[in-house]
């Protein structure tokens, strides 16, 4: 009878986007995040995603939206990995993005 991991899928996802990372220094605590939550280190994960998070929040606002786009079409193509936006991400990055973006595009 052949093993299934809780979450294989995802983890096995999470490998092939930290491929993709290693070439985008731009991204290296993005990056820092993905390989630490892949080795299950959550509460260290959660450090580094923090402080990624602080440091692109004090980029421009092109900076930022390129990153959404970014992490968005690697959700989209890797639909099976739940750990590449998560909650924190949303909430503190993604979501006011969207809101500075439809804010720019009314005026």
């Amino acid at each position: 009878m052949k093993k299934r991991y809780w979450r294989k899928d995802s983890f096995e996802g999470l490998k092939k986007v930290i491929d993709l990372l290693r070439v985008n220094s731009d991204k290296e605590l993005y990056s820092n995040y993905c390989e630490t939550k892949e080795k299950w280190l959550r509460k260290r994960a959660l450090t580094i995603l923090e402080e990624f998070i602080e440091t692109l929040s004090l980029q421009t606002l092109n900076k930022r939206i390129k990153f959404t786009d970014w992490v968005e079409e690697r959700r989209l193509n890797n639909y099976e990995v739940i750990d590449l936006i998560p909650i924190l991400l949303q909430m503190k990055l993604i979501e006011p993005n969207f809101g500075l973006m439809e804010r720019k595009r009314t005026k």
